[in-house]
This record gives structure tokens, sequence and C-alpha cells, in this order.
């Protein structure tokens, strides 16, 4: 592998699973005889929970990344153009794409299993400002290996507006006060001030271009936010399903165990994991789920009766159409299951 491959492969690891891989990567180049690949990756930086954050949003969600790069740079040229009003319009814009983007960052992190605190939102939110205001920054950012947060340049937006101020506190000179000369050079200008109107006129489609531009990425980073929330709201539900399906699993486990003590058919593990298969594949309340629910239950509890099996594909799906229609005995179930134990 060169030096992108696997600094690309690198920064999509967590931070605590950087070093390691780092080390691997470096070892195999050394003993493969690249020594200068070796220090080269040696000198790849792991990267802060808030550049791993951003790096997982380039990644995850291109759309609304390329989407905060067009407006970032339409805004940097356009900005010096903008009238008071028009700069608090889009900067207003700008706070809230920052703002949606940095909690979608928050939600991935989360998602992979590495929540983060408001601190390192917060160093998110300033990168992704550095993104809209430095065109450095934004390249960095979105090769998606940034190894620490990015810092915006200081009163980026601020300054514009003061400029915008200081051009509308210094009004143009009346006609009555301009020498006779400047009114017989208009004519001569003319084609001067076309030029500049058609500045004007480019720099006006460049603010109408990024308004959109920002109105467009937020739209997409919400969208993927309302994504990222409907999936957690589903893996929450499945998890309280599995956890009623578990307590529910050993109270049944306790029932057969109490039911048939002492008969030697129902001492054996792999049996008593095929009646609880066959209670669930028999369980009305879990229609669409009973088989796959009673697959997976069956199956932990031979591993955490010490007797774990090896299903082949499809294998678990097999006994449960076996046992749904009849064909399928629960000796020849629990025999099937002995089976995958060796």
């Amino acid at each position: 592998m060169d030096l992108e491959s696997i600094a690309e492969e690198l920064y999509e690891l967590p931070p605590a699973d950087f070093i390691d891989a780092r080390s691997r990567h470096a070892a195999a180049a050394r003993k493969a005889g690249d020594r200068q690949l070796a220090v080269k990756i040696g000198a790849l930086r792991r990267p802060t929970l808030s550049a791993w954050a951003s790096n997982l949003l380039v990644r995850t969600q291109p759309d609304a990344a390329a989407g905060l790069l067009r407006l970032g740079e339409g805004l940097r040229e356009a900005h010096q153009e903008l009238d008071r009003e028009q700069l608090r319009e889009l900067s207003s814009q700008q706070h809230r794409l920052v703002s949606v983007l940095a909690r979608q960052a928050r939600q991935l992190t989360a998602e992979a299993g590495h929540p983060v605190s408001e601190d390192v939102q917060r160093e998110i939110e300033a990168t992704l400002h550095a993104v809209l205001a430095d065109p450095q920054a934004a390249q960095e950012w979105a090769s998606g290996q940034l190894a620490k947060p990015l810092n915006p340049p200081v009163g980026f937006t601020a300054a514009a507006v003061s400029a915008t101020a200081q051009k509308a506190a210094s009004p143009p000179p009346t006609r009555s006060s301009r020498p006779a000369s400047q009114d017989q050079q208009d004519g001569a200008d003319s084609p001067v001030r076309s030029a500049k109107e058609q500045r004007r006129e480019a720099e006006r489609r460049k603010v109408a271009q990024a308004r959109q531009d920002a109105e467009s990425a937020e739209q997409q980073a919400r969208e993927g936010e309302d994504e990222l929330r409907r999936a957690e709201s589903a893996q929450e539900q499945a998890e309280k399903q599995l956890q009623a399906a578990e307590a529910r699993s050993a109270a049944l486990a306790e029932e057969v165990k109490a039911a048939h003590a002492g008969e030697p058919f129902y001492v054996e593990t792999p049996v008593r994991a095929a009646v609880l298969l066959q209670m669930f594949v028999a369980t009305t309340s879990l229609t669409d789920y009973n088989g796959l629910v009673g697959s997976a239950l069956a199956i932990r509890y031979l591993r955490e009766s010490g007797e774990p099996v090896k299903p082949p594909a499809g294998g678990m799906a097999q006994l449960v159409t076996g046992l749904r229609n009849g064909t399928l005995a629960l000796r020849e179930v629990a025999a099937q299951l002995r089976a995958w134990a060796r």
C-alpha cells in the first residue's frame, strides 16, 4: 500500500485505534524494506476526537460537505461587495448550517460508539467556520484526514461587516462639489463604470448562489440529521425488544428446567436450546420476529452454557421452518444443534 491509501485507512479509525494500526503499517513497511515509507507512516499524527468527528462527517455525508465547500467559496468571493443586511442574512445561514453539521458529526461519533462532549462539539464548529473562511482550511478538511481542529481567521465575518459599515459611513461626493473637469471626464469614464457594473452584477450572482448553496447544504444536513435520529430510534426500539426477549427466554428456560427436572431427555443443553427455539417460534406476540429472536437466543443459550455452535448460513432458518411446518421433530432439531457444536 502507498502512503495515501494507508492514511485514508488510518484517519477513518477512532483515535483509540489509530496508534496500533499505524504501528502495524509501519512495521509492515520496514519488513518490506521500505524504510522511507515506514518513517512517513510513523509521522502521521493521531487525530483528536473533534478532528476524527470532522473526518467522519466528510466521509459519511459527502453531499453536505460539498455544499459547505461551495458556500465557503461563494462567501469568500462575495463578502466584500455585500451590504450590511446581506451580510447578516448570510452570516445567520452560515451559523445555522455549522450548528446542524456539528450536531450531525456528534451523532455520527456516538453511533460509532464514541460519544463526544460539548467542548468537542465546539471544536467541530470552529473547524467548520474555518472551512467557510479559509480556502486552505477547506482543502485540509475535504481530505478527511485532519489530525487536529482548525481555527477560523479572526474576524472573518466581523471584518466584512466593518468594511461595509465604513463604506456606508463615507457617502460619495455630491455633484455640486465635483470640479467641472470631473464632469467632462464622465463620458470617458463610461467604459470604466460599465466594467464596474459588470463586476457588481457578477458579485450579486455569487451572493445569490452562496445563499442558495447555504440553503441547500442546510437542507441536506438536516435530512442527514433526521435520518440519524430515525436510525437511533430504531436501534433503541430493537434493543428494548431484545431485552424483553432475553428476559422472556430466561423465564422460559427456567420453566423448561423446572418442568422436566430429572428427565434424561431434557438434561442435554442442545435439547433445552431446541425447546427454547420451539417456544419462540410458536409465540404469537412476536409474529414477525419469533424465528429470528428464537434463533439468536438459542445460540446465545448454548454459548453461555459452554456448548457454542456454528450454524451454517441459513441453517437456523431451516430449523425454524421445520418447526413451524411440523416437518422437524424437537429431537431432530436438538440433534442438528448438537452436530453444529462439533
